[in-house]
């Protein structure tokens, strides 16, 4: 929250750069697969990319309301961000905004893309899943995966299933190629902050301070795992 970034060396330990341009609080970091860089998106209105191994700032892309996620094509070539009433395409190479996906009112607090490209996603306060044709910004499908809002979501490596995250304290796995949902997973007491995959499994943490391991070809539960003292907002697997 405080606008700052910090570059660590993994294998030492040591802390490389302590970046502080942004003012606002960081909503996402993603590193670009192509070269040695990443971005990072604010709430100051900015995307900015940096060149991990200097620590040196390469680019900053304005916006004119607070940017609240992001996902980066597989390609590294556009990045896609969730602000007020729309997800952003933006090419990363020309610093231009290529396309704009309408939510109406609602804000994209969480986005993803495909692997291949082909398709967008966003999810926010209304519990909607929204899932658009990345070449014409056609909105394809509008999933009402759940009552209340959604707060994470990630694409399976089929490219053809997402599973979210939500208040309502439970998970769903939809179909984004058919607009459908396919199950509901129930194994938390509060509302669930994040969910994380890989293959068919899935980890999700939770505000009730329990991180719960599901099983997504199934629709089960697998493991609850206990220990946390406090809300579990960000998972990885």
């Amino acid at each position: 929250k405080d606008g700052m970034l910090k570059v660590w060396e993994i294998r030492t330990a040591r802390l490389r750069h302590t970046l502080s341009e942004h003012w606002a609080t960081i909503h996402g970091i993603v590193a670009l697969p192509t070269r040695s860089e990443f971005i990072s998106v604010s709430e100051d209105h900015t995307m900015r990319v940096w060149d991990y191994v200097t620590g040196k700032l390469k680019r900053t892309l304005g916006k004119s309301s607070p940017i609240q996620s992001l996902s980066v094509a597989a390609d590294g070539r556009h990045a896609y961000v969730g602000v007020r009433r729309a997800v952003e395409a933006w090419d990363l190479e020309t610093g231009k905004l290529v396309r704009s996906f309408e939510v109406g009112t609602d804000v994209a607090r969480v986005v993803a893309v495909t692997r291949d490209g082909s398709r967008v996603l966003s999810g926010g306060g209304d519990g909607t899943v929204r899932v658009w044709d990345t070449s014409n910004a056609r909105q394809l499908f509008a999933i009402r995966a759940h009552r209340r809002d959604i707060w994470d979501l990630a694409l399976l490596s089929d490219d053809r299933h997402a599973v979210t995250a939500s208040a309502d304290g439970s998970l769903q796995l939809v179909d984004i190629r058919q607009g459908i949902k396919v199950c509901r997973l129930k194994g938390h007491r509060t509302e669930v902050l994040a969910v994380a995959v890989h293959g068919s499994r899935a980890i999700s943490g939770s505000s009730d301070r329990t991180l719960v391991y599901w099983d997504l070809a199934h629709g089960r539960r697998l493991r609850r795992l206990e220990g946390h003292q406090n809300v579990i907002d960000d998972v990885a697997i």
